[in-house]
């Protein structure tokens, strides 16, 4: 389910923007309305046996991970709209538009 500038998730958080997709999911760029401060949310949409529990395990791996060329994960959560990692937004070029 794609979600739209404005929805919130979990209470907390406020798309802002559509920053790219693919066939597993998407990247928004939000607002955590808590802290007021401007995250990048990954939206996982696959439907697979054990989907949670490899999405768990990735946020998991991923928030222990602290290195200059990768973003902060500072939270995960699984909602109607699929599973979502919220993570340090960087600005910058897409990457794939080089």
């Amino acid at each position: 389910m794609k979600l739209q500038p404005g929805d919130i998730l979990e209470g907390r958080y406020r798309i802002d923007e559509l920053l790219g997709q693919g066939g597993m999911g998407a990247i928004y760029k939000a607002t955590d309305i808590r802290l007021a401060k401007i995250c990048a949310i990954k939206q996982t949409t696959l439907n697979i046996p054990d989907a949670a529990r490899l999405f768990e395990r990735e946020a998991r791996l991923l928030a222990g991970l602290d290195h200059v060329n990768l973003p902060h994960v500072s939270d995960h959560f699984i909602a109607p709209q699929g599973q979502f990692l919220v993570m340090q937004y960087i600005p910058g070029a897409v990457l794939n538009s080089f």
